[in-house]
């Protein structure tokens, strides 16, 4: 062997040497040859593969003795991956050992895996094959894995493929050894068995701990290891099974679910499953007669189907073996899902009216949760019903506003978290009831004739058996004539013309009814009708008259009585405990014969009298108009100078605005002082003054005077100065004469104004209050009402004879009002 150390011993005798002692000491010496590639790939099998789920390819094979290594550094290579189409991919494990290699997330299909051995010096020249086919192409897996530990002894027992058997050619057995019980864990080497088809267990005598797979062979295929998840003793005893849990439930089926132990596994053949409903929710025993026992074999959930709705069950689950049963699992207690309840029973009809109807009903054979209420339905409407649903009892319920003489269906569900089926159903009519008034009515003159015809009710909640025309005639001497006609068909006419004593004629329209008793009628073969029903539609009448329009010459009298009058009140006669139901009457006809032979006159009367209201009316507007526009305003003496004329020059006025105007106003400002002094005087003399004088022209007289005005400081001091002056009056204290000097104006030409350019100044002409507005110059005219920011001047002007200076205030202006 290549790499491997040899120990080499010689020693020597004498020819004919025989005994033990005659031999010479050992000469040894050791060496080691040399390394070279190995001379083999490892060994593999057909099913040498495992693939999970994920389509992760796990590959094993059997490692290569010491001796046969020839070389350090032992190791494996996947040397080369093909697919089915023979071509090399680019695919490198993720993991590689010293038995096996693992690849992830392969690329699904046929892959064909290349295996060499290597060392030091090289790979091995050959490589071991394994062919992995695709999912739908492998050979189906063994079944029924079980694998048992007996007396330090191994063994694995199996049942051949589901399908496929006639392709089985062998079995291959591997094993390795683990310190784990995960099933694909290998801490040692891997080794492997070929068995052939007929055989189903294989045994390992070791000591150690194994982990044992299975692949199921055919000629080009395999299934790939399957590994043998737990380990068993071979004995017959058997726990109790846990857990078990439900893991689905609706209202009819509930799933249950379990767990085996790794160590129940191969012995458990199968479980033996016991449900039923409990007596009560303290009580867990089975109602007596219902408990239902199920074998389940080689799965781990079962579902349960048939149950009743909102029932609590109990379920056990136990297990068994080949020669005994285990011990049943702790009970399941669950309640199945609320479902729609079974559908009310015997449907009873109580009462009908002609608006209502009463019924009874039973509450359902099983309710199948809790109940929340009934719905009753009467055709296409629905009604809940919430009263007495808790009591077990019979429930009864009254069906109101219905239409009368009408037919409905009438059924009732039960809910819970559903309806259920409607109960059987119940056809009923409605009683007999009054009709609804006639609406339409039409009308067609013929002459002095008036054809009436109307459509029959909306709803005539009967057999409508005739129609009624009230007729109530007036008289003169106020008497009144009442009669009834009563009418099959549909139309009617009547003479618009009253006769002599008549004052009016009013005729009512109703539809009737006749809702008959059970009773015998007192005129023999009366309960046939000889005339049809108003619905049934007109027909010929005994009434005829040559001088009627041929146009309603088939039609009767809505007045007078017919033959067809005569038999309809002879069949309602009949039954003397009939009740006449009649609808609400509305006007046919009504002729006020009074106003009908006089009207052109009366309407031609009530024109003209309107015209010459109306021709009053205008002439009295227009009149009181006229007066009003001829009032003139008169305005007391005092004021009428606001009316008259300014009276500054002419030559100087030109709408309002003084033109060439030149005022010298440097000398002005210097007599202003003693102007407004004089004006203070004035005032206070004309106010204190007690005389009272003839009447007086109230001299206005001012000059045009344009200035800045006076300062603001003296325009306070007199508005102060009066506002004193009025304290002083209004407590009425004596004050002293005082006398001032009249200080008169100065002429205007008397001033030699100094010479300015031309310039337009505009100016006001005082009013009645003698003040003077200034505007500031402008070149061109500015009109009156552009001036905005008004000064007022007070004029120097003399007191005339009646005590009014220049200067009025409107106390003045009222006091010589008084006077006046």
């Amino acid at each position: 062997y290549a790499h491997t150390w040899y120990d080499i011993r010689i020693r020597v005798r004498v020819p004919n040497a025989d005994r033990e002692e005659l031999w010479s000491n050992y000469t040894d010496f050791q060496f080691q040859t040399r390394p070279k590639i190995p001379d083999r790939p490892p060994r593999v099998d057909i099913g040498s593969f495992y693939v999970n789920s994920h389509n992760d390819i796990v590959l094993y094979w059997e490692q290569l003795p010491l001796e046969e290594q020839n070389g350090n550094n032992s190791h494996y290579v996947v040397s080369e991956v093909r697919n089915e189409h023979n071509a090399t991919i680019d695919c490198s494990p993720s993991e590689i050992s010293l038995i096996k290699a693992k690849f992830q997330n392969v690329p699904p299909g046929d892959l064909t895996f290349t295996i060499k051995s290597a060392n030091s010096q090289g790979q091995s020249r050959n490589g071991s094959e394994i062919h992995v086919p695709a999912r739908g192409k492998r050979f189906p897996p063994p079944q029924d894995l079980k694998k048992y530990s007996i007396d330090s002894k191994y063994k694995l027992k199996w049942a051949p493929p589901a399908t496929r058997q006639d392709e089985l050619v062998s079995y291959t057995v591997f094993w390795c050894e683990s310190k784990t019980n995960y099933p694909s864990e290998c801490d040692g080497p891997m080794s492997f068995r070929t068995v052939s088809s007929s055989q189903h267990e294989y045994e390992l005598n070791n000591t150690k701990g194994f982990n044992i797979a299975l692949s199921a062979n055919s000629r080009d295929s395999s299934s790939g290891l399957i590994w043998s998840m737990c380990t068993a003793s071979k004995s017959d005893e058997i726990g109790k099974l846990n857990p078990v849990w439900v893991s689905k439930m609706d209202a009819t089926y509930m799933e249950i679910q379990w767990r085996l132990e790794c160590m129940d596994t191969p012995i458990v053949v199968g479980y033996t499953l016991t449900y039923c409903p409990i007596t009560a929710p303290k009580n867990l025993t089975c109602k007596p007669g219902t408990e239902i026992v199920k074998n389940i074999t080689g799965t781990t959930q079962y579902n349960i189907t048939g149950l009743t709705p909102y029932t609590t069950y109990k379920t056990t689950i136990a297990m068994f073996s080949k020669t005994r049963t285990g011990v049943p699992s702790d009970p399941l207690v669950n309640t199945t899902l609320e479902a729609a309840p079974t559908p009310p029973r015997n449907i009873i009809l109580r009462k009908v009216t002609n608006t209502s109807v009463t019924i009874t009903w039973d509450p359902p054979e099983r309710m199948n949760g809790f109940l929340k209420n009934y719905i009753v339905w009467c055709n296409s409407s629905n009604f809940q019903v919430f009263d007495g649903i808790k009591e077990n009892k019979t429930l009864e319920y009254k069906i109101e506003k219905l239409q009368t003489y009408s037919y409905y269906d009438i059924v009732v569900v039960a809910c819970t978290i559903s309806c259920s089926n409607k109960s059987e159903t119940i056809n009923v009519r409605t009683e007999m009831g009054v009709p609804d008034q006639v609406t339409t009515i039409a009308k067609v003159r013929y002459d002095d004739y008036t054809l009436f015809s109307w459509d029959p009710p909306r709803h005539v909640g009967g057999h409508l058996d005739y129609y009624e025309v009230s007729v109530k005639v007036t008289e003169t001497g106020n008497r009144t004539i009442n009669r009834t006609i009563l009418h099959n068909g549909t139309k009617c006419w009547i003479n618009r013309v009253c006769e002599k004593n008549w004052v009016e004629i009013e005729l009512l329209l109703s539809a009737v009814n006749i809702k008959e008793s059970p009773h015998e009628r007192r005129i023999a073969g009366s309960a046939e009708r000889e005339v049809l029903n108003a619905s049934d539609g007109p027909r010929a009448l005994s009434f005829h008259n040559d001088d009627l329009p041929s146009a309603i010459r088939s039609y009767p009298s809505c007045y007078y009585e017919s033959y067809e009058h005569y038999q309809l009140l002879k069949w309602r006669n009949a039954d003397e405990h009939s009740v006449i139901l009649k609808s609400t009457s509305i006007p046919l006809f009504n002729n006020n014969c009074g106003l009908s032979t006089s009207s052109p006159l009366l309407y031609i009367f009530i024109i003209f009298i309107g015209l010459i209201g109306m021709v009053t009316a205008v002439l009295f507007l227009y009149k009181k108009c006229k007066t009003m526009s001829d009032i003139k305003v008169v305005l007391p003496d005092a004021l009428n100078d606001i009316n008259k004329d300014s009276k500054c020059p002419k030559e100087m006025i030109d709408g309002g605005v003084l033109r060439n105007v030149q005022i010298h106003r440097g000398e002005m400002r210097v007599q202003q002082d003693e102007q407004e002094r004089s004006l203070l005087r004035n005032h206070m003399e004309s106010s204190s003054s007690s005389t009272t004088s003839s009447t007086a022209n109230v001299d206005n007289q001012s000059q045009c005077e344009s200035h800045d005005g006076p300062p603001e400081e003296m325009m306070d001091s007199i508005e102060h100065q009066e506002d004193e002056q009025t304290s002083i009056e209004s407590h009425d204290i004596p004050t002293q004469d005082v006398t001032f000097d009249v200080l008169q104006p100065e002429k205007l030409e008397d001033i030699q104004p100094q010479i300015e350019p031309q310039t337009h100044q505009v100016a006001l002409c005082p009013g009645v209050n003698q003040y003077v507005h200034f505007a500031r110059p402008s070149q061109g005219y500015t009109q009156l009402a552009a001036l905005k920011v008004p000064i007022k001047t007070p004029m120097a002007t003399e007191t005339d004879e009646t005590g009014i200076s220049g200067y009025v205030t409107r106390k003045q202006l009222a006091d010589f009002g008084q006077r006046m």
